[in-house]
């Protein structure tokens, strides 16, 4: 009896109409910017659907006036699938129904939420340089866009690199393989003035870090007493502690002595310390005669040397750099 009355119900429901039923399972194979759906037809309907898919939107409860993909038609019950490649959004929260299609009108499976992995994201630190945007990079080993050069007053750009000790600069021909800061390098200028010694190269150097110290200038005349941050070298530069912030002039500080003077025939020699003040040593020119004349040319002094190292006292009365004459 009970066997009869359900055939009745099955008689019944085949020759009414009804909408076809569907089912949504979870999403699979989630990416970046892809994922595959899977759905389920559990009735086919009277009259039979026509179509089925799957729609899918970033709010819950979607339908087929938000974003919808077809899946292919059977007319049958059963699983099917769709796969979505580069539709979607890295990092992305999203909401898919199943749906079928029928004269009657179109129904959903429940609703399945899933979101997408999350992007590469290239970031720019421009160390105190103007700002540049970060960078999404859809898949591992794809290459970055190298951005305009950023811009900081009184500084040189000197590229992107990996970390902040800049030990890496990074190749934009080069792959990622996950989100990365990269560090803007900035370069400032260290000109050495050696206050009348020998002249020193510049240097190019990284801001915000020490500095190379350069071999000692030399000065007639003169000890080298260490480079300076002002011409009156009254604070000491540190190679070892102090970093450049700034373009910057250093300054060489001399300690004035006995200048020692190796003799030749009819050959001038500065006197040094200027004005002149100090003790000034003739060596190797026994028996000949030594001849001072000031800046303006008149003699001042005469002697004749009558060892092979004498020290002549050179009063303040020469000024400016006289004139060493050894005949």
């Amino acid at each position: 009896m009970q066997n009869a009355a359900n055939n009745f119900i099955d008689i019944l429901h085949a020759n009414t109409d009804h909408f076809p039923e569907a089912t949504t399972s979870d999403v699979a194979s989630i990416g970046r910017k892809s994922a595959t759906f899977y759905g389920n037809i559990t009735s086919v309907g009277n009259p039979k659907y026509t179509e089925r898919g799957f729609c899918y939107s970033t709010s819950q409860n979607p339908t087929i006036s938000d974003t919808k993909v077809v899946a292919s038609y059977s007319g049958n019950t059963g699983n099917y699938s769709y796969t979505v490649n580069n539709g979607l959004t890295a990092g992305t929260t999203y909401y898919v129904r199943a749906y079928a299609t029928g004269s009657l009108g179109t129904i959903y499976g429940n609703q399945v939420t899933f979101t997408t992995v999350a992007p590469i994201v290239i970031t720019f630190n421009a160390q105190g340089g103007s700002a540049v945007a970060s960078q999404t990079v859809d898949n591992e080993w794809d290459t970055t866009t190298q951005p305009a050069d950023p811009i900081r007053n009184g500084y040189t750009f000197d590229g992107w690199y990996q970390a902040a000790d800049y030990i890496n600069k990074w190749n934009f021909s080069n792959g990622v393989s996950g989100s990365m800061t990269l560090y803007a390098k900035w370069l400032v200028d260290v000109t050495f003035n050696s206050q009348g010694g020998s002249t020193i190269d510049p240097q190019s150097a990284t801001a915000d870090a020490t500095i190379n110290q350069p071999a000692d200038p030399t000065r007639a005349g003169y000890s080298f007493d260490g480079w300076y941050t002002n011409a009156a070298c009254t604070t000491a530069w540190n190679f070892d502690n102090d970093v450049v912030a700034n373009d910057i002039t250093l300054y060489a500080k001399w300690t004035s002595g006995s200048s020692v003077i190796q003799s030749a025939l009819v050959e001038q020699f500065a006197v040094y310390p200027n004005p002149a003040k100090e003790t000034v040593t003739i060596k190797n020119a026994s028996g000949k005669t030594v001849s001072i004349f000031n800046t303006s040319g008149s003699k001042v002094f005469e002697k004749e040397v009558q060892s092979n190292e004498e020290q002549i006292t050179v009063f303040s009365w020469v000024q400016g750099t006289p004139d060493f004459v050894i005949t």
